[in-house]
């Protein structure tokens, strides 16, 4: 995690608050499995087939390669924050966000429920209550509180950070 002030300077440089800053870290630290503050090929292979999908090395390593502003193999978390934030064009921000939201949205339903949620966080090694989930999906069913997030919802609250 970064210090208070380094994470003031990275909200001045990318744009965004100091509380979305902990929201990144906490994504990205999901993703590092290894604790050296970078993301390898092989944890987002790792991650991949945690989640039921075979993605070759190959094809990580592709995208990795489309990050990796240093050119060192890894993402580093001021790689991870400007990929983050930037998004890519409008089109392919749309394509990337709906098969994030696939990934979470098991049932197929077109709707990401509490269960899903947990399943899910539970798989990255997250250790979370009920609560905290339902807390998660209370702040995202920003348009029906219906007690489900649908995509647009799903869009709606990562552009709001």
């Amino acid at each position: 995690t970064t210090t208070g002030k380094t994470r003031r300077q990275l909200s001045e440089v990318h744009g965004v608050s100091e509380e979305q800053i902990v929201v990144y870290e906490e994504s990205f630290s999901l993703l590092d499995k290894d604790g050296d503050g970078n993301i390898s090929n092989y944890e987002i292979r790792s991650l991949m087939s945690s989640l039921g999908y075979s993605t070759s090395l190959e094809d990580i390593s592709s995208v990795i390669s489309k990050i990796d502003v240093d050119g060192d193999g890894t993402v580093d978390f001021n790689e991870f924050l400007t990929i983050m934030r930037q998004g890519g064009s409008k089109g392919e921000s749309d394509i990337e966000l709906r098969q994030i939201f696939d990934i979470f949205d098991k049932k197929t339903d077109g709707f990401i429920d509490k269960d899903e949620l947990y399943d899910l966080l539970v798989k990255l090694g997250e250790h979370i209550t009920d609560e905290d989930v339902i807390e998660m999906i209370e702040e995202a069913d920003c348009f029906d509180n219906d007690g489900k997030v649908s995509y647009e919802e799903f869009k709606a609250i990562l552009h709001s950070k």
